[in-house]
């Protein structure tokens, strides 16, 4: 393999789904869960801490994925886009 070639990004689609909150009750950690059931652990770089605003949307990300050493699944998100925006309902 050509040491220049760079690998292509792995895409996934799921829902944004909140596993860490701060002491003061904020999401500071989320995983995009695939309708699969799949659990995708989102990397603190600065595109997977935009999704925090996000909770609770699906998106489609790209992005490299790798297994951490206690089994977990992780992707370092290069790119995104949320699929859905919530709808405001008129009472």
């Amino acid at each position: 393999m050509n040491k220049n070639s760079k690998k292509a990004a792995n895409t996934i689609t799921g829902m944004i789904t909140p596993i860490k909150w701060n002491d003061d009750g904020l999401v500071v950690g989320v995983m995009i869960q695939t309708e699969t059931r799949d659990c995708y652990m989102v990397e603190h770089n600065p595109p997977g801490q935009e999704l925090i605003s996000f909770v609770n949307q699906k998106t489609e990300a790209s992005g490299k994925i790798r297994m951490r050493l206690d089994g977990r699944t992780i992707i370092h998100i290069r790119d995104y886009v949320i699929l859905d925006e919530p709808s405001l309902s008129v009472v």
